[in-house]
């Protein structure tokens, strides 16, 4: 389809209990200029009911079956307009009214920026995503999917997600982008309330599967070796529980262990001796 507006919506679900929360979170929204895209597995269980609520909102609705949660996103992609594209889920949410203003309304610069991620709340605590990334950042974390706003053209570019992973065709994605040079920029924003009860919880035996399988695809072993170096590793001793007695750093790219009292007096510096 031609671009003729700024964003597009997609909402993927099936058989989603928390429907209602998402939909009021898009319809919610204080600004308004864009197309919502829901493309539902074939539920059975009622999402589709309430989904009917909110018809006169929905620009697309498809509900089929599909092969999985990026086969339904690749179909919402197909049909969106939009120069740039928000994965909102069903389950998941917007954080607040204003969020999409904050993004998208008056003096909000997107120039020159492919990818924009904004923080996130998880069951209640807001995670903070680090204000600047490069490709090495994907072999540890990521950032919220449902948190991101993708310029359009990317998927143009470089093809749709990648259908033979089940949950982490989006962090596939990010390191594919990443690695050939487009840009991420963070939103000082709160976006997305995310569901922590979805498929892709770091926690499962699939998910760690597949993270090892795309990590081990896009990077070489010197860059996965440099990047275990690199890491900066502290443990904290506290003192019934609360009180800072000791810091312990490990130094980046050496075996040198540096002890601070209260966490900032220094007291020992250990180093591991080399025969």
């Amino acid at each position: 389809g031609n671009v003729c507006m700024k964003l597009s919506v997609i909402t993927i679900c099936y058989n989603e209990k928390n429907i209602r929360k998402t939909c009021e979170s898009i319809v919610g929204q204080s600004w308004q200029d864009f197309e919502w895209i829901v493309v539902d597995g074939g539920s059975t269980d009622g999402t589709l009911d309430v989904l009917n609520e909110y018809r006169d909102r929905i620009d697309v609705l498809i509900s089929e079956p599909d092969n999985g949660i990026y086969n339904a996103m690749n179909k919402g992609i197909a049909r969106a307009r939009g120069e740039w594209l928000n994965f909102m889920n069903g389950g998941d949410a917007f954080c607040d009214k204003t969020v999409l203003e904050q993004v998208f309304g008056g003096g909000s610069s997107r120039d020159g920026a492919d990818v924009l991620y904004g923080d996130m709340l998880c069951r209640g605590k807001v995670h903070k995503m680090p204000v600047a990334i490069d490709a090495d950042f994907f072999i540890n974390g990521s950032i919220n999917h449902q948190s991101s706003f993708i310029r359009a053209a990317l998927f143009r570019e470089q093809g749709g997600y990648n259908e033979n992973y089940r949950v982490l065709s989006d962090v596939e994605k990010w390191i594919v982008w990443m690695k050939a040079g487009r840009v991420f920029r963070h939103l000082p924003t709160v976006v997305a309330d995310f569901d922590a009860g979805g498929v892709s919880s770091s926690g499962s035996r699939l998910t760690k599967a597949e993270k090892a399988k795309i990590i081990a695809r896009y990077y070489t072993t010197e860059e996965l070796a440099a990047n275990r170096a690199g890491q900066k590793v502290c443990w904290t001793v506290k003192l019934f529980g609360f009180l800072v007695l000791l810091k312990i750093r490990k130094e980046p790219f050496q075996d040198t262990f540096r002890v601070n009292l209260f966490g900032f007096v220094p007291l020992l510096k250990i180093r591991k001796n080399t025969k």
